[in-house]
């Protein structure tokens, strides 16, 4: 028997000690890398002061860890937190080009972001981020700071940044200065002669977005290089894709100061529902739909709070489609305005009444659910209105077709083909009975079984096999062009077909060829060739 010192064990032992090891640096530096430790509370521990008169709106963001544990009697000690009671300073002026104070511009601080290390785990707190505005004097600054390295910037702008290195307690001086290719750009957004602070401002040159500024009763402050830009204004009520006005300005080169005035003109709106509503869910949403503006594609939404609250934004001239709706309410009726200049305020109220959800599960007759485009479904008709579907998608089986908003009671669904301006738009199943619904409170699920048509997918292709991209494809049933599901692309055509005979058209730099293309029971795939 070997000895229990034998050379056999040596290697083991060896790798154990080396695990071991590795352990045990791996757990210092996660431990090195955590930025918050707990504690007991002490009372009597001082609280750091920090100076935060010219510090401007923080962006700093405590963890919910963080609240959880004062919540449990601990106090929280951040890392970074700590070094701050130091109160490193950071403080200077924004300057032009010609050392002249630049008053109003938005000045941003960042922190270094941590140095990742693979296979350890990521810091808990991301880089904190402040953001000033430069008084009267240019004049900025940054109490209470952590040493370490931050970048300061003017309004994002690349070539106008500083990377300082602040050490605990230290008080850094620092000058922006303007590049001297750039102008300052001022300016106000007025209505009727008043300075308004309730629109944002999105600056664009071509199809790049430069920046999204908030209105204050100071105005706008921004650096642009000569060119030509627009201005688009949109109000946080309806969303950043509602563009209120829009307005050309142009930097002349060579010009240090730009300044602009614009009025804004357009209606104040307030919108109000009344009525009752499903207890729980009675949130409301106000959409806003514009008719004969270049936006009309658009549809804005601006969201009150609880039913009784009044929504209030701004719409410019033309013609616009106000309605509401909720998961809990249906409301009626749907409001049309018409805005022209000098138009007065208006208040729209609608009366809501509870509504619920309808889902529609479709299967065909081997049991198998289908989900068509929801824009080939039926509307919903109850209570004198009509509900589209309003959810589905292609290609997901299963999911279920819902109609949103719904009052409670009868209702009908109907299954039909529709034709309209010489177009006939076929179910993706044959036509069915209309249905009788009643929906309570919880809403409803109809299950239906149906017939479920061919699906026909047609290409037009080259001699060689490859897609045709100048050609153009057209189905005719009869005489009757046939909608398919919306393509992008001309060259194909999609959708559901009854079994029958149907005329198709392949046009290609301006000479047409028909074929005739049968379809059965089953789906149906075809690269049509000239």
């Amino acid at each position: 028997m070997p000895p229990p010192s034998s050379p056999r064990l040596l290697p083991f032992l060896v790798l154990a000690a080396a695990l071991f090891a590795a352990l045990v640096v791996v757990g210092y530096i996660v431990g090195i890398g955590s930025d918050v430790a707990l504690r007991p509370c002490d009372a009597s521990l001082p609280i750091p002061a920090v100076d935060a008169r010219n510090a401007g709106p923080r962006t700093d963001v405590v963890g919910a860890s963080d609240a959880h544990s004062r919540a449990a009697g601990l106090s929280v000690d951040v890392d970074t937190d700590a070094r701050r009671s130091a109160g490193a300073t950071l403080r200077g002026r924004v300057l032009d080009a010609a050392g002249l104070p630049v008053a109003g511009m938005a000045v941003l601080l960042g922190e270094q972001p941590p140095i990742e290390v693979p296979l350890l785990p990521r810091r808990a707190r991301p880089p904190k981020t402040e953001r000033v505005e430069a008084d009267a004097a240019g004049a900025f600054v940054f109490a209470g700071l952590a040493a370490g390295t931050w970048t300061l910037r003017c309004h994002e702008l690349p070539s106008c940044a500083e990377v300082c290195t602040l050490a605990v307690g230290e008080v850094r001086e620092v000058e922006l200065r303007m590049p001297s290719d750039h102008a300052i750009v001022t300016g106000v957004l007025r209505r009727g002669g008043v300075t308004r602070d309730d629109f944002h401002i999105e600056v664009l040159r071509g199809k790049s977005q430069l920046s999204t500024n908030a209105c204050s009763k100071a105005g706008l402050t921004t650096m642009l290089a000569a060119g030509t830009y627009e201005l688009r204004t949109w109000m946080p009520a309806l969303g950043p894709s509602a563009w209120y006005s829009r307005h050309t300005l142009v930097v002349p080169p060579g010009v240090p100061r730009v300044h602009f005035d614009y009025e804004v003109g357009g209606t104040d709106i307030e919108v109000v529902v009344r009525g009752t509503a499903v207890v729980g869910r009675d949130e409301v949403g106000i959409d806003v739909n514009g008719a004969g503006l270049d936006n009309a594609a658009d549809v804005y939404t601006a969201h009150a709070s609880k039913v009784g609250e009044t929504t209030r934004f701004v719409l410019p001239p033309g013609n616009w489609r106000i309605a509401a709706s909720g998961p809990g309410i249906a409301a009626l009726p749907e409001h049309r305005v018409g805005i022209d200049v000098g138009t007065p305020p208006i208040r729209i109220e609608h009366m809501a009444v509870p509504g619920a959800n309808v889902r529609l599960e479709l299967c065909d007759v081997h049991g198998r659910r289908f989900t068509p485009a929801p824009e080939l479904m039926p509307v919903l008709r109850a209570a004198g209105m009509e509900r589209p579907c309003m959810l589905g998608a292609n290609g997901k089986r299963g999911q279920p077709i819902v109609y949103t908003s719904v009052p409670l009671g009868a209702a009908t669904l109907g299954f039909e083909d529709r034709e309209a301006d010489g177009v006939r738009t076929f179910l993706p199943f044959a036509p069915q009975a209309a249905l009788d619904v009643v929906v309570g409170t919880e809403g409803a699920v109809v299950p239906l079984t149906v017939q479920r048509r061919a699906f026909v997918d047609l290409r037009a292709c080259e001699a060689s096999g490859r897609e045709d991209f100048a050609a153009c494809i057209l189905v005719f049933a009869g005489t009757v062009r046939v909608r398919g599901r919306d393509d992008p692309a001309a060259q194909r055509w999609a959708g559901w077909l009854p079994p029958g005979e149907y005329r198709v058209a392949i046009e290609r730099a301006g000479v047409t060829r028909e074929r005739i293309v049968t379809v059965g029971e089953t789906d149906l795939t075809l690269r049509l060739r000239p």
